[in-house]
């Protein structure tokens, strides 16, 4: 496997162990029903990308990098932060949007800064952005 496969997979594995972790702390103040499901729903998508990313750089005797205690804790104090002072759906999904969006900038740059990675890879990488943009899509109905 080439070095951009294992960084453009190391990305996608940690982008979406993020967004499990982020939607993990916001799931338990969301109150509207649909908002859960839909929640739940992108749960899952992020879940079969990261075992997909982690299973094809396992392929090559890789394992993916976890994410720092930093960073859990940077995400933990961030969610806190934003739903101790408002917690209503319309915030709610105002910050899962920006989570995703900040998943889809991280993942496309690493798309255009890795060209010569393997179509498997990309595709994997073109699926999360899909499902992604999809969730925006869903979510922007509780704004």
């Amino acid at each position: 496997m080439s070095k951009e496969n294992q960084k453009l997979l190391q990305e996608l594995y940690h982008t979406t162990n993020m967004g499990i972790e982020a939607s993990q702390m916001v799931l338990p103040k969301v109150k509207n029903q649909g908002m859960k499901r839909a929640l739940r729903a992108q749960q899952n998508s992020y879940r079969k990308i990261a075992e997909q990313s982690a299973r094809m750089l396992a392929e090559d005797d890789q394992s993916p990098r976890p994410e720092s205690l930093m960073q859990k804790m940077a995400l933990w104090g961030s969610v806190q932060m934003n739903t101790m002072r408002d917690s209503t759906t319309p915030h709610l999904a105002e910050m899962l949007i920006q989570g995703s969006n900040m998943g889809i900038i991280n993942v496309t740059r690493e798309l255009n800064r890795l060209p010569d990675s393997d179509a498997g890879a990309r595709q994997l990488a073109e699926e999360y952005l899909q499902s992604d943009q999809a969730h925006i899509e869903t979510m922007k109905q509780y704004l």
